[in-house]
């Protein structure tokens, strides 16, 4: 799976995919959605926009989040969620983001 989505997703595209996830992720955890918009640098109406999504058609949102629970990815998730957001803050600090 990794190797298709490298096909066929370009370095953008995964780092979009990569942070919707992160905001599912974040969100079933109860975090508010203006610590996730600050913390993945992406803006409030794209956490709520995340929000209605996962709530009105989530479903298959809500079967990876299970599904990387039971795989024990999920650790690997919030690992490359704190790295994202580890380096989205020193691109904003350098001028890069």
């Amino acid at each position: 799976m990794a190797q298709l989505l490298e096909a066929l997703l370009s370095d953008t595209e995964r780092v979009m995919l990569a942070k919707r996830i992160a905001v599912v992720y974040l969100l079933s955890e109860g975090i508010e959605g203006d610590v996730i918009a600050k913390t993945l640098n992406v803006t409030p109406f794209t956490v709520s926009r995340i929000k209605l999504w996962y709530e009105t058609k989530g479903e298959g949102y809500k079967v990876a989040i299970g599904e990387l629970k039971k795989q024990k990815y999920l650790e690997a998730l919030k690992f490359l969620a704190l790295k994202l957001a580890t380096h989205l803050v020193k691109s904003a600090r350098y001028g890069f983001g």
